[in-house]
């Protein structure tokens, strides 16, 4: 999987251009991110798994936020969801140490359901003055009981994200996710939303 995990490195690392600028809107990030087995592979990033790598995109990302101004919250998903982090103001510089530790110490298990992650993400509060995003990555497809189930709530959480106005970026890496199937998610979020597979990092 060449350079996959270095591309997300380079574009989650700019998820939240110029937030550090003085009177900038705030901003809400939402991180929904694949913790299953296969992100344990190779990134063809210095030796670092694609975990590594994307906890590395995220500390990037993280240290574009603002305490005092922002919010953010971890959702991560293999067969079951967990939250590492609840949704919360950043009030204070330790609480960006918190988010930062909280991703990085995400570890790897089996099965693939992200579903109740997304669905933990959207319904969180909203503070409608701030540019809510929820930042959803995977390597790969359902892998769960009743996979059919899986995709049609999936797709019917990201038309709820987008009724309530939530940006949606998704991501896949690798070669095993449905290209197909991460569109309509953003599709059916709308507005903003967006699908992004970045696998070459000299384009950038």
């Amino acid at each position: 999987l060449p350079c996959a995990a270095q591309a997300e490195v380079v574009f989650l690392a700019r998820l939240t251009p110029g937030v550090a600028a003085p009177g900038a809107r705030p901003v809400d990030v939402r991180f929904v991110l694949d913790r299953s087995y296969s992100m344990g592979e190779a990134s063809g990033l210095g030796g670092l798994t694609k975990l590594e790598a994307l906890k590395q995109a995220c500390s990037a990302a993280i240290g574009q936020l603002v305490a005092g101004r922002d919010r953010a919250g971890v959702w991560a998903f293999a067969a079951k969801a967990v939250v590492p982090l609840v949704w919360q103001a950043l009030a204070r510089r330790a609480d960006l140490v918190a988010l930062e530790k909280a991703i990085h110490k995400l570890s790897l298990q089996s099965g693939t359901a992200f579903a109740d992650a997304l669905g933990g993400a959207v319904a969180a509060p909203r503070d409608g003055a701030a540019t809510t995003l929820v930042v959803f990555l995977t390597d790969g497809v359902p892998y769960c009981p009743d996979v059919d189930a899986e995709r049609a709530r999936t797709l019917a959480l990201a038309e709820r994200a987008g009724d309530l106005g939530l940006t949606l970026l998704v991501y896949g890496t690798g070669v095993s996710y449905d290209e197909a199937f991460l569109r309509q998610v953003a599709e059916h979020a709308g507005g903003g939303s967006r699908f992004a597979h970045l696998s070459d990092v000299s384009a950038l």
